[in-house]
């Protein structure tokens, strides 16, 4: 993962600034491929933007994709019978 940034980017700000009807389904996503996130407000939304940050920190404005396609390959891996990270 890259170095966290001293000054805001404009892939953190949109990260960070997500409201939550916007990551709500993306926690629900990671659970249904085998991620352990309590059935908690604050975890789900901690559990969505830990997983985003990395992305946005990675791939800058481009993050959106890269979400979109590593949420893909964590259901086809499960799918596959693999758990997250495998």
């Amino acid at each position: 993962m890259a170095d966290y940034p001293k000054d805001m980017t404009p892939a953190l700000t949109d990260v960070l600034g997500s409201p939550h009807f916007r990551l709500h389904p993306i926690s629900m996503a990671l659970r249904e491929v085998g991620f352990e996130i309590p059935v908690r407000y604050e975890d789900e939304r901690a559990a969505a933007l830990h997983f985003l940050i990395s992305l946005a920190l990675e791939h800058g404005e481009d993050w959106e994709r890269h979400a979109a396609d590593r949420l893909l390959e964590l259901r086809s891996s499960f799918e596959a019978g693999k758990a997250p990270g495998q």
